[in-house]
Order: structure tokens, then sequence, then C-alpha cells
């Protein structure tokens, strides 16, 4: 900066001062040198400032995990409730950014991830005629089922899980739920959904990946979403749906906006506990999600 600083002093008169001894104008005069009334109310430009910030501060899109979030976060803050959901790892590693996959933890991307590649495997001997010809298709996985394991824990910096999250594969992929999925007429495992809502704060985008969403036998439509919580009893289950009832709803609502027909079912898949449950109140929840929905002024 000294440097260019010296060097100023040597630079051609027109290089720093292009139009020499030319009058300065204030903003809003006219060629003529008469000025030009402008209105101007602090108060109201202080206002229009504070709300333009409040809107931008409002991401364009939302995710439908986030809406989950929200409610656990409320819940703590009116109830002051302990409720973890779908617990994060508390630092990312900065030599290992890409760890934690979707948001999730470590090993719950890990998870998701052999359940999504067993699916892969799966997908082209489909539908399943039965619950037993959907047994026989999974027990010969078995092996590749342990083979993703191991490679996943050890991309997801969970090396020790690999046989937990074998394990944990196999009961979510014998779960009633998803052997239900695997005999449906149309199936998308891992199926990314985006749609924008109009709520009564102005449009929204609601944005995910939905685990499972398939066409059952009475042609409606049905979501199915991995937790790989760590729950104590059916209280801790019940406490957790208070939460991840908001997630299952945003996908509902963005699914039947964007495939412009109806969603049946719901279900959250708890496979620490082989345990899938249901949003029972669906309905009322999608009339009520523009409330979780961010608000602009």
């Amino acid at each position: 900066i000294e440097t260019v600083t010296e060097q100023s002093d040597s630079l051609p008169h027109s290089v720093i001062d292009p139009i020499p001894n030319a009058p300065l104008r204030p903003t809003g005069a006219r060629s003529d040198d008469t000025m030009i009334p402008i209105a101007y109310d602090a108060e109201t430009w202080q206002q229009e400032r504070a709300e333009s910030v409040v809107n931008r501060s409002i991401p364009q899109a939302v995710t439908a995990s986030s809406l989950a979030h929200k409610a656990g976060s409320n819940a703590r803050a009116l109830e002051g409730l302990e409720i973890a959901i779908e617990d994060k790892d508390a630092d990312p590693d900065e030599e290992q950014p890409w760890l934690g996959g979707r948001g999730g933890t470590a090993f719950g991307s890990a998870l998701h991830a052999v359940l999504q590649y067993a699916m892969g495997e799966i997908m082209p001997k489909l539908p399943a005629a039965d619950d037993q010809a959907v047994l026989e298709l999974l027990e010969q996985l078995t092996n590749t089922i342990d083979r993703l394991a191991k490679w996943q824990a050890d991309e997801n910096g969970v090396r020790d899980g690999s046989s937990e999250i074998a394990r944990m594969a196999k009961l979510a992929l014998c779960n009633e739920s998803v052997v239900d999925a695997l005999q449906a007429p149309k199936l998308w495992p891992e199926i990314p959904v985006a749609a924008q809502l109009d709520t009564p704060n102005g449009p929204v985008v609601i944005e995910g990946i939905i685990d499972l969403l398939y066409l059952d036998h009475d042609d409606q439509l049905v979501i199915v979403d991995y937790k790989s919580d760590a729950v104590a009893d059916d209280a801790d289950v019940q406490a957790k749906m208070e939460h991840y009832q908001w997630q299952g709803a945003s996908y509902a609502a963005a699914v039947e906006r964007a495939a412009g027909r109806k969603v049946k079912d719901v279900k959250f898949l708890f496979v620490r506990r082989d345990q899938a449950i249901s949003i029972p109140n669906l309905p009322e929840l999608l009339t009520r999600l523009g409330s979780m929905l961010p608000e602009r002024s």
C-alpha cells in the first residue's frame, strides 16, 4: 500500500482526476445544478430495512428434517424436555468433512447407505410375490450386506460398528413395513422430493429425501422413513414421534403436491427396536403444517 501511495504522485493528473476542476454535485442534482427534492423518512426506511433483513434470513427452502428439529426445540423450550432428535455428531472431523452423509450421525449415515445399496440390489427382482419370497430374497443378500456394512463403516469413520450396522440393516429389511414395500406394484427408494406449498405466510418450498415411497395394492402412496435413534422404551419412542411427525407430514405434503395424489400412510421405522409406527393424525398435521414453516413479514 505504501509503495502504491508513493507512486501515485508520479501518475498523470488525468488518471487521478479525469475531469480536472469538475464541480461536485450532490446526489439528486441535475446538470443545471438545480436540486431535485427527495422525500426521506428515516423511520420508514429503518422499518423497511429491518423487514428486508428478516425476509432474507429465511431460507428459500426448508428441509423436512429441520421441522422435526424445530418441533423438538420448541418442546424443550416450553416443557423443559430433554429429547434427542437422531443425535448428531458433536463436531465434524476437519480432516474428514464428508462424514455424516445427509446430516445425521456417522452411524446413521452408514446404515442409510447400506440400506440404499441393498435396495439397489433388490429392485431388479421386485415385486416379490409374498412374504416368503421376500425373506428368501433377503437371505441371498446376507453376504452382500455384510460387505456393504464394512465398506460404509469405514467410509463414515465408524469401523468398529460394522457388525451392528449389518445386523440393523438386515433387521430393517425384514421388518413388516419394508416387506410390504417390497411386494408393492411400484417402489421408489431414496427418492428426492421438493414442492412449493402455499401457506398463510406465503409460498414455501419443502425438500427432502424419502427412504421408501411405494404405491400399494390399493393404488395409494405410503412413505417409510428409517430412524436409527437409540430409544429406551415406548415412552421414548412416542416422545420422538411428537417431533418426527412433522417431518413425516412435510414429506406427505410435498409428495401430494408433486404427485397429485394423496398419501395414505407415513411410517417411521425405529430400526433398533424393529418397530414401525404410523403417524396417527396425518390429515390434521397437514392442515397445521403452515404454522411450522418460516414466517415472512
